[in-house]
C-alpha cells in the first residue's frame, strides 16, 4: 500500500528544533548547532555563539593584483600548452634543422663538423626555403650557416634567395638573414644586394624593418657612389631625367636659381619629408643626407614649413654630421617660439649633446642665435655648470666652455667650424646684438668655472687640454673675488723652489706649468690696459720666497719666466727680479741656456 502524508507523518515523527532523538536506553540525545559552543563547567546547558574570525579585508587594489595573477597563471597554462602542441605537431623539417642549430651553436663544435652540418642543412632547405626564411626559429639556423659557413657554401645560400631580398628585408625575421650576409657575405654578394633595392629606396625607407637595414647599408657598408644613388631617389623623377639628359648633378640643377627644374626638385623632396620627418625613419642617417640637401637650397619659406614639423625631432636627429647640420639651420630659421621649443626638447640631454663630436656644434649655435639668454641660462645652463669638471676633461665639452668664454675665437676654433656658424649670422629671428649676448652668456658662466679651476687647480696647470680652459677664464675675468683667489693659488704653487710635480720634476720645469704661469704673465699687459687692480706679476713676486728667481733662472724655462716678468714694465716686479738675480752676474758659467742669455742683456739694459 503506498503511504500516504498521514501516515508517514505518524510513522516518522518530525523532531524539532531544542528537541531531541531518544537513544537506545530511552534518553533524548539533544543536537549541537554547528555554531554554538557548550561551555565546561557546572552550567554545562548554556550556549554561547561562537564569534566567527572575520575575514582581512582585501582591498580592491589588491582583488586586482589576485585577479591579475590568477590570470597569468591561466594564460602561462594556456601558452604552455599551445608551445607542448606545436611542438608536438612541428614539422619534420623544423626539428631537423632546431636540432643541426644546437650542434652549429656550441663552442665545442669544430669548424669541420660545422661545415658538414651546414651541408646538411643546404639539402634540408633545398626547395623548402619559404617554410624557413620567414620563421623566427628557423632563421636563426640560416644565420648560423652564414656565420659559420665556406664561401662557397654561403654562395649557394646566397643563390637560394638572392630574387627575394626586397621581400627578405622586409620581414620581422627574414631581415636578419640580409643583414649577416652585409657582415659576413662576399663583396659581390652585398654590391648584388644593394642593387637590388635601386629604385625601391623611398618604399623600403616607410617600412619599419626594411628601414633599419638600410641604415645599416648607408653607414656601415655602401661605397660614395653608392650612397648617392641610394639619396637620389628622394629628389624624384624631374631629376632623373635631368641627369640623363645633361648628366648634372644635383647640386649642379639646384644651384641655378629660379629654375623651374629646381622648383619641381624641392617640392617633390618637401613632400617626401614632410611624410618621412613624421615617422621615427627621421633618426635614419640617409634621411640626414637629404634633409640637410633640402635645407642648402630651399628658399626660406620651405625651411620655416619643415622646421614647423621637425622641431619635436631635433633632439633626435642631431648626434650625425648632417643631423647636427639640420639642427643648426632649425635654430638659425626657426621663429622665437619654435626655437624655445627645441631648447625645451634639451633638457635632461644637455651633457650627452655637448660631449658629442657633432651635438656640440649645435650648442654653439644655439648660444649664437638664440636672443633670450635668461632662457638660456634656465634650460640649458644647470646641466652645464653641473658637469663642469667632466666637460673641461672632454675634448667637445671643452668646445662649448671655451665658446661661452671667447666666442668665435681662432685660437680655439677651426676656420671650417667658423665658416660654418658664420652662415647663421643673418637669420631673420635674431634681433640682440652679437656682443651683448655674448656677455651676457659669459657672466652666467665664468664664475662656476673658476670656481671648479680653483678645486682642481693643482691637476689643471699641468694638463694641457684643461689649462687652455683656464687661461681663457682667466683673460676674459675682471677683478672677481674667484678671480684673485685662482690667482693667488696659483702663484701659491710655484712659491717654493723645491715643488715638484709627478715626474719629480721642479714645477716651474713642467712644460704645461710653464706654459701656463708664462700666458698668465703676459696677461698682465692686457690687465695694464683695462686698469686692472690686479696683477698677477706682483701676486707671484710676493709668493715667491726671496732668492728663489735665482734658482729659476739655472733652468732654460725658468729663465724665460723671469724674461716674461721683466717684459710686464712693472717698476716693482723688475726690482724684485734684479735683486734676486745679484748672485747669477758673478757666475761664471761656460755655457748658458737661451734663456738666460736673454734674460741677462734685458737685466744689463733695465
Amino acid at each position: 500500500m503506498k503511504p500516504t502524508k498521514n501516515n508517514y507523518a505518524k510513522n516518522n515523527k518530525v523532531v524539532k528544533s531544542g528537541g531531541g532523538k531518544k537513544s537506545k536506553e530511552g534518553k533524548k540525545i539533544g543536537f549541537k548547532k554547528a555554531h554554538t559552543k557548550v561551555f565546561k563547567g557546572k552550567n554545562k546547558n548554556f550556549l554561547k555563539k561562537k564569534k566567527f574570525d572575520k575575514k582581512p579585508e582585501v582591498k580592491s587594489d589588491q582583488k586586482q593584483i589576485n585577479l591579475k595573477d590568477s590570470k597569468k597563471r591561466k594564460l602561462l597554462t594556456s601558452e604552455d600548452e599551445v608551445i607542448k602542441k606545436k611542438k608536438r605537431s612541428q614539422p619534420e623539417i623544423i626539428s631537423n634543422l632546431m636540432t643541426i642549430y644546437e650542434q652549429l651553436r656550441r663552442k665545442s663544435s669544430s669548424q669541420d663538423g660545422r661545415r658538414k652540418l651546414i651541408d646538411d642543412v643546404l639539402k634540408i632547405v633545398q626547395g623548402k626555403e619559404a617554410e624557413v626564411v620567414y620563421k623566427h626559429d628557423t632563421v636563426r639556423v640560416l644565420e648560423m650557416c652564414i656565420k659559420f659557413g665556406s664561401e662557397i657554401q654561403k654562395e649557394k645560400l646566397f643563390q637560394l634567395f638572392q630574387d627575394n631580398t626586397i621581400l627578405l628585408v622586409t620581414s620581422k625575421y627574414s631581415k636578419f638573414l640580409i643583414e649577416k650576409f652585409f657582415k659576413h657575405g662576399s663583396k659581390e654578394q652585398k654590391n648584388k644586394i644593394i642593387e637590388s633595392f635601386y629604385g625601391k629606396i623611398t618604399k623600403l625607407i616607410r617600412n619599419k624593418n626594411a628601414s633599419e637595414i638600410l641604415d645599416k647599408v648607408y653607414d656601415k657598408y655602401a661605397s660614395n657612389l653608392q650612397k648617392s644613388k641610394m639619396v637620389e631617389e628622394f629628389y624624384g623623377h624631374e631629376y632623373t631625367i635631368q641627369k640623363v639628359i645633361s648628366g648634372q648633378t644635383v647640386g649642379e640643377i639646384l644651384s641655378v636659381d629660379g629654375s623651374e627644374k629646381k622648383k619641381a626638385i624641392l617640392k617633390h623632396m618637401k613632400e617626401s619629408l614632410t611624410a618621412l620627418c613624421q615617422k621615427d625613419v627621421v633618426t635614419h642617417s640617409i634621411i640626414h643626407k637629404v634633409l640637410f640637401q633640402f635645407f642648402t637650397y630651399a628658399d626660406l619659406q620651405q625651411k620655416i614649413d619643415l622646421i614647423e614639423i621637425l622641431k619635436e625631432n631635433v633632439i633626435h636627429i642631431l648626434h650625425t654630421k648632417d643631423g647636427a647640420r639640420i639642427a643648426m639651420n632649425c635654430f638659425w630659421f626657426a621663429s622665437v617660439k619654435d626655437r624655445k621649443a627645441i631648447i625645451k626638447s634639451f633638457k635632461t640631454y644637455v651633457l650627452k649633446i655637448c660631449k658629442e663630436e657633432y651635438g656640440h656644434m649645435v650648442m654653439l649655435a644655439l648660444f649664437d642665435t638664440v636672443d633670450d639668454t635668461v632662457l638660456v641660462k634656465k634650460a640649458i645652463f644647470p646641466e652645464i655648470i653641473a658637469n663642469l669638471q667632466e666637460l673641461i676633461e672632454d675634448s667637445w665639452g671643452r668646445k662649448v666652455i671655451l665658446y661661452l668664454l671667447k666666442p668665435r675665437s681662432k685660437s680655439y676654433f677651426s676656420p671650417d667650424l667658423l665658416k660654418i656658424l658664420q652662415e647663421g649670422d643673418n637669420n631673420p629671428y635674431s634681433k640682440k646684438e652679437a656682443k651683448i649676448k655674448q656677455e651676457e652668456l659669459r657672466q652666467g658662466i665664468l664664475t662656476h668655472v673658476l670656481d671648479v679651476m680653483s678645486t682642481y687647480i693643482n691637476k689643471i696647470v699641468i694638463n694641457k687640454s684643461a689649462a687652455i680652459v683656464l687661461l681663457a677664464a682667466l683673460e676674459v675675468s675682471n677683478d672677481l673675488p674667484q678671480y684673485e683667489k685662482l690667482l693667488n693659488e696659483i702663484a701659491a704653487m710655484f712659491g717654493g723652489s723645491s715643488k715638484k710635480n709627478n715626474e719629480n720634476e721642479e714645477l716651474v720645469t713642467n712644460e704645461c706649468a710653464h706654459f701656463v704661469l708664462k700666458t698668465i704673465i703676459k696677461q698682465d699687459l692686457q690687465r695694464i690696459e683695462r686698469d686692472s687692480k690686479i696683477l698677477f706679476s706682483n701676486i707671484l713676486c710676493k709668493a715667491v720666497p726671496q732668492g728663489c728667481f735665482a734658482d729659476w733662472a739655472v733652468h732654460n724655462r725658468g729663465a724665460f719666466i723671469l724674461v716674461s716678468l721683466l717684459e710686464t714694465g712693472i717698476k716693482a716686479v723688475i726690482t724684485r727680479v734684479k735683486e734676486d738675480m745679484g748672485f747669477v752676474k758673478k757666475n761664471k758659467n761656460s755655457e748658458l741656456s737661451k734663456g738666460c742669455e736673454i734674460l741677462h742683456k734685458l737685466l744689463s739694459k733695465k
